[in-house]
């Protein structure tokens, strides 16, 4: 075995010790951070004199990284925190890939998805390979004769196991002599302690051989890939797409007259409260801004542009079906927007609000490429969702609900107590900032001393660090609760 190989192999049991050390057993916080420093040490110390390539999406992608880690750490977010599981390790993945190949790689490009899944199936098909390697070199060190017999001794072993452990159990059940004789052996060993043990152990081996797999295969040439670009590739007339555009266009004309009476007007508000008017549509506007930005995209993608007559029709037709997009959006966001006043603000209304800004950058961008072909929707795509998401994560949302629902609480006297305890750290912030105002409030007493209880009692390790779980403890510890 090289010298480097060998040294790889103890870095990454290395690593995967420490790795249990930091994440079994512990709520995720900084120990993310720790773990993902850990990891980059090592990739970097392996992939040192080589070249990496995709800078500029490299660059991005590890602000992305670094931003979704530390959301474990500074704030407290269950919906980030259980999307952060998947999304997390397969940006760290996609990143890694991307800068480690030789050539620049069409990442904005449907290739690239069954290239990932070539390079997945191939690193689990090397560290599959790597579990067989001691038993090659054994069998190759015996006699044939010999490695036989012991792996027949072996198999006897595994099958006599599950034998020998149920009738021992009979048998002590039978003879209460014989149930004694074996209660004065070490029977720690058999004690769940001892999986628990294993089940570290397993953590630790499995840890280490999948980063040695994968930094093995980056370090080296792993699987090619393809930037061919089919030939068969379906073309709309220019007389069917513009028919289309009319009919769609049509509708949604006579739907924003209707639209543009709520804006400007009571008219036809006065028949309904503003929780129905709100409560109604949201969700079918938001489906059907969609369905458009759908349509034009494959427009866009598909239209048949040899024909100069139609081109600028048809760009004006879609145009104008972007711009009654934005209409539908803002009409939702205002629907919105009525029924948090209604009802106050929760996670999934303030994460609709950040989803709504994102669809609208999107539809600006498809309207200037609908003029500028040269433009690539799916690189901005791409880049636009990273930074929205990787803004999410370093925007304490919970903290932001908290603030809005005690400025409505200023304004209406409406408060719902039992969302802001169950939302988070930032929750429970907030109920002692409110307490301090206004500690006569029906409830708000007996759910900080329960806060406080619950504080009490969870311990926090190091390793589970988060800032906003420490503020709540020792703003817990300082509150006087008269």
């Amino acid at each position: 075995m090289k010298k480097r190989n060998f040294l790889l192999i103890a870095c990454c049991v290395a690593v995967g010790i420490l790795a249990e050390w930091l994440l079994v057993d512990h709520t995720f916080g900084l120990n993310v951070v720790l773990f993902a420093t850990l990891y980059y040490c090592l990739f970097y110390w392996q992939m040192k004199g080589k070249r990496l390539m995709n800078r500029k999406i490299g660059f991005l992608l590890m602000f992305s990284i670094l931003f979704l880690a530390l959301n474990y750490f500074l704030y407290w977010n269950i919906v980030l925190y259980l999307l952060n599981l998947i999304i997390l390790p397969g940006l760290i993945i996609v990143h890694c890939v991307l800068i480690t190949r030789k050539k620049r790689v069409d990442w904005n490009s449907f290739g690239f998805i069954g290239y990932m899944f070539a390079f997945t199936c191939q690193w689990i098909a090397f560290a599959i390979s790597r579990l067989l390697v001691p038993k090659k070199i054994f069998a190759s060190r015996m006699q044939v004769q010999s490695y036989r017999t012991l792996k027949l001794i072996v198999l006897g072993i595994f099958i006599s196991l599950p034998l020998v452990f149920f009738t021992g159990l009979l048998l002590m059940s039978a003879d209460s002599h014989f149930a004694q004789l074996v209660e004065l052996l070490p029977l720690q060993m058999l004690d769940f302690s001892i999986g628990d043990e294993l089940a570290r152990l397993a953590f630790i081996l499995i840890v280490s051989l999948l980063l040695y797999s994968f930094v093995r295969i980056l370090r080296g040439n792993h699987t090619s890939y393809s930037t061919q670009k089919r030939d068969n590739e379906v073309k709309w007339e220019g007389i069917i797409v513009i028919t289309v555009l009319i009919s769609l266009n049509g509708l949604y004309a006579l739907f924003t007259f209707v639209q543009f009476q709520y804006f400007f007007s009571d008219t036809l508000i006065s028949g309904l409260t503003y929780a129905d008017y709100a409560r109604r549509g949201f969700f079918e506007l938001i489906v059907v801004t969609l369905i458009n930005w759908t349509i034009v995209v494959a427009v866009i993608k598909t239209m048949d542009m040899e024909s100069k007559k139609m081109n600028p029709i048809i760009n004006a037709l879609l145009s104008l079906l972007v711009g009654m997009s934005g209409i539908m959006l803002y009409s939702a966001g205002m629907r919105l927007t009525l029924y948090e006043e209604a009802y106050g603000f929760t996670m999934a209304r303030i994460l609709a609000h950040a989803f709504m800004v994102w669809i609208g950058v999107i539809l600006t961008f498809t309207f200037i490429k609908i003029w500028y072909k040269s433009l690539s929707l799916s690189r901005f795509y791409i880049i636009s969702t990273l930074v929205f998401y990787s803004s999410l994560n370093i925007v304490d949302l919970n903290g932001l609900i908290v603030q809005k629902n005690l400025d409505r609480y200023q304004e209406t006297e409406k408060l719902d107590l039992f969302y802001l305890q169950q939302i988070s750290a930032a929750g429970t912030l907030g109920l002692i900032e409110l307490y301090e105002e206004n500690p006569d409030m029906p409830g708000l007493k007996e759910a900080l001393i329960q806060e406080k209880v619950e504080a009490e009692k969870n311990k926090e390790s190091w390793q589970s660090s988060n800032l906003v779980r420490k503020q709540e403890r020792e703003a817990l510890k300082d509150l006087e609760i008269r």
